[in-house]
């Protein structure tokens, strides 16, 4: 378990996001809400992400970058 050793009941988890698009100066980010007292959190929010798939440096950023979730959990 990505947890283990930590009681479920001190557990509070969010998951971050960078997308860098159309530049890593623009990078699009955004946060979820904070699922709390969860080892197995489950995040059903959904994110609206700006592409342009004609744009030149598309399809760079996808092979290059992708884009970055980073977990955060206090406990």
């Amino acid at each position: 378990s990505l947890f283990s050793g930590v009681s479920a009941s001190d557990l509070d988890t969010s998951v971050r996001f960078e997308f860098p698009f159309p530049s890593v100066e623009e990078a699009q980010r955004d946060k979820t809400s904070t699922v709390k007292n969860s080892s197995s959190p489950e995040f059903k929010e959904q994110f609206n992400l700006n592409i342009n798939r004609q744009h030149r440096g598309f399809k760079r950023v996808i092979q290059a970058k992708g884009i970055k979730f980073d977990i955060i959990h206090k406990g």
